[in-house]
């Protein structure tokens, strides 16, 4: 009890080192995923804090934010019942299939010594492979390193005139 009232915590059980390696490099016990159109609320207990959560299941079918994983027995038995009325109604079911978690590699995730590579490279070369980007961060980060290695003003002035167009919404696929 605190300050008289009763608290709605889970008794603290301590996560084992043997949970958090196998969050890292293993398979998770069970993994659940949403089967409609819309959003759904889905609680869960947290493996770090270890109290209870609240996420949303959202997106299109497929998509990662449509799963969410649970790694203990005690994860595992707490979603069973706290979401009894989405898995009796199907609107999330078990799923028993693989997770796709493999990143793909484009111009807007290029790892640092790329970018490094690329802000080092020939005007057109660069121009080419940033007219493939259509997010702002690599944009930001190859100003960053245009500043830091004194790139011209033609190659600076092209970088800031391409992030300015992500950044309007102006760009055309």
């Amino acid at each position: 009890m605190a300050n008289g009232k009763e608290t709605s915590q889970i008794p603290a059980a301590s996560t084992s080192v043997r949970d958090f390696a196998q969050m890292q490099t293993g398979e998770p016990l069970a993994v659940f995923k949403k089967t409609h159109i819309g959003k759904a609320v889905v609680r869960l207990i947290d493996p770090f804090t270890e109290q209870p959560t609240e996420t949303i299941l959202h997106g299109m079918s497929g998509e990662r934010s449509t799963f969410v994983e649970v790694w203990t027995e005690r994860e595992y038995m707490y979603f069973l019942r706290a979401n009894k009325v989405h898995l009796d109604s199907g609107a999330v079911v078990e799923h028993k299939g693989e997770i796709d978690n493999q990143i793909v590699m484009s111009f807007n995730n290029l790892p640092d010594d790329e970018m490094e590579t690329l802000i080092g490279s020939k005007f057109f070369t660069l121009k080419s492979s940033v007219e493939q980007m259509t997010t702002e961060a690599p944009l930001l980060r190859l100003i960053t390193l245009g500043e830091e290695a004194n790139k011209p003003e033609k190659t600076m002035q092209f970088l800031r005139e391409r992030l300015s167009l992500i950044q309007s919404g102006d760009l055309e696929e």
